[in-house]
């Protein structure tokens, strides 16, 4: 049996793979097989063009293009080893050996090259190994983040709508609207629900210990005549059920993160982002799902870029700073922005025995997006070193 490991570069799209197997003379003459999804027997096609003694390399196109091509090849004992190259690099790979122009072909001769590099004992940047089990937890995790990001969305429109629904009973209401949530809790909608509410029970208590000081001032400001339609009742009813459903779902999610971000790759970097002031569990999962789970690996370059943080351009001259992120994955972009915003306050740091390197940073001067770019730095950093943590206050 021959040890020769064929090179060979799959472009992979929606509806074609494109496959280029990495020969003698220049690469812009390497042979392009292209093979069409919708032919029922495509994969056994892909496995005639893949030995299984190959290098195989291919783009982050997502795991629902991606997810078929890895089940094709393990349909066979022997998996080729996948390498993942970036987007970017593959670009620059194709312009400067085979062609300016863009298209599935040549993007499958520059993978193919980019193989052939590798075995070759070239180092590329921007080139990782594709570690499948790692992808797919991590696309578990990134349903789970979606799902909560929806559930949080379609709160906040309920919770508007019951604003709103409160004003048109009371403008008290819907002025203070998280003690009237909690009156609806007790079935009393109107202000001559609440007034009765309230005068029948005159030490009532709240069984899990909130405060009913608000829900008392909010009672006294209503006069205890008013009604509202019955229309206007029913629908408030029926939202304050629906946004009880909703928080008991997120709050599953919420668990289930936080056990899923303990597993499998993530266990490690988790335990050493849990060290950073600030930083949930639905936060550091976001960051896990940018960077598929493999953030000890990255360089801080690319840590940066994934979570969104890298800054626009290094070119000199006129830039558009009109846009409204810089890429990355956007619950992980949110996650940076949200704990720097937080990091940024010195009255938050009163109860943390972290050292405020952040705030420090911010009154020195550094505008907010630089403030982003250092603790993506700080956190590239901590999830690289093997006792990675948050610094504590010194003394």
């Amino acid at each position: 049996m021959s040890n020769q490991r064929f090179c060979i570069g799959l472009d992979v799209g929606k509806d074609a793979l494109h496959l280029c197997k990495a020969g003698a003379g220049q690469p812009d003459t390497w042979q392009v097989q292209k093979i069409e999804m919708s032919e029922p027997d495509w994969y056994l096609q892909l496995l005639d063009f893949i030995p299984p003694n190959s290098f195989l390399a291919i783009e982050p196109t997502g795991w629902h293009y991606s997810r078929p091509i890895v089940a094709a090849l393990e349909l066979r004992e022997v998996v080729p080893i996948i390498y993942q190259v970036n987007h970017q690099i593959t670009a620059n790979i194709r312009k400067a050996h085979i062609s300016r122009a863009k298209n599935d072909t040549q993007d499958a001769r520059a993978l193919a090259y980019i193989t052939k590099l590798l075995q070759q004992g070239e180092p590329v940047r921007g080139v990782q190994h594709y570690n499948h089990f790692n992808h797919m937890a991590g696309q578990v995790i990134r349903l789970h983040l979606n799902s909560y990001r929806r559930l949080t969305k379609q709160t906040t429109r309920n919770t508007n709508i019951l604003r709103q629904l409160g004003h048109s009973i009371w403008p008290a209401l819907g002025r203070q609207h998280n003690a009237w949530l909690r009156f609806i809790e007790y079935g009393a909608i109107t202000p001559d629900e609440i007034n009765a509410f309230v005068d029948e029970r005159a030490a009532f208590e709240v069984p899990d210990g909130r405060t009913l000081r608000p829900m008392l001032r909010l009672a006294s400001e209503l006069p205890p005549d008013i009604m509202a339609p019955q229309p206007i009742v029913a629908a408030v009813r029926t939202l304050a059920a629906e946004q009880r459903t909703l928080q008991q779902e997120r709050e599953r999610i919420e668990q289930l993160i936080s056990v899923l971000v303990l597993q499998g790759p993530y266990g490690e970097v988790t335990h050493r982002w849990r060290s950073v002031p600030f930083l949930n569990d639905m936060q550091i999962a976001a960051l896990h799902v940018a960077t598929a789970g493999q953030a000890e690996l990255m360089t801080k370059a690319e840590f940066t870029a994934a979570v969104g943080a890298a800054p626009d351009t290094g070119i000199s001259g006129s830039i558009d700073k009109t846009r409204a992120g810089h890429g990355g994955y956007r619950p992980a972009r949110d996650a940076i922005f949200l704990t720097t915003l937080t990091m940024q306050k010195p009255s938050n740091w009163k109860n943390q025995s972290g050292r405020p390197i952040i705030l420090e940073y911010f009154q020195q001067g550094h505008s907010a997006a630089a403030c982003r770019r250092k603790l993506a730095g700080i956190l590239s950093g901590i999830a690289r070193a093997e006792d990675g943590h948050w610094p504590q206050k010194k003394g």
